[in-house]
């Protein structure tokens, strides 16, 4: 499953920059490319499974796919955040957002909205999955 969570990975980005980009053109704002591009990558994947599998997905092979899918985005997302910071941030403000990271009452802003956004992107995947690998499979 690791590579078709892969594929969404690599096609989530790519959608993802393409209509922020065509976005930014036109004056929308740029949360606006989240739900089609989760979609799009997700329809994408499944329809890799099912090219390859000849079969529609079993409920654990979707369950670990979009697991998967998470934690890749998640690790890319802290890796570029990482590299950003460092990359950006002068080294003299390093100390001042450390401190504001330690803040209890941010780590609990942070962890909850990182926590509706996981499962936004782990529900929204995981249906657009499994929707296109139901949908071929039964035209195959």
């Amino acid at each position: 499953m690791f590579k078709y969570a892969a594929i969404f990975t690599v096609v989530n980005v790519v959608v993802s920059f393409a209509l922020n980009t065509l976005l930014e053109m036109i004056g929308v704002s740029y949360g606006a490319s989240l739900a089609p591009s989760v979609l799009a990558a997700g329809f994408i994947a499944g329809h890799m499974f099912v090219r390859d599998h000849r079969r529609a997905p079993e409920p654990s092979e979707s369950r670990r796919y979009a697991l998967l899918s998470l934690a890749l985005v998640w690790l890319g997302s802290v890796l570029l955040t990482a590299v950003a910071f460092i990359v950006l941030t002068p080294p003299a403000d390093w100390h001042g957002i450390f401190a504001l990271l330690t803040q209890p009452t941010y780590l609990v802003f942070v962890i909850v909205l990182a926590a509706v956004f996981s499962l936004i992107l782990y529900l929204g995947n995981r249906w657009a999955f499994n929707w296109f690998a139901q949908h071929r499979a039964s035209v195959l």
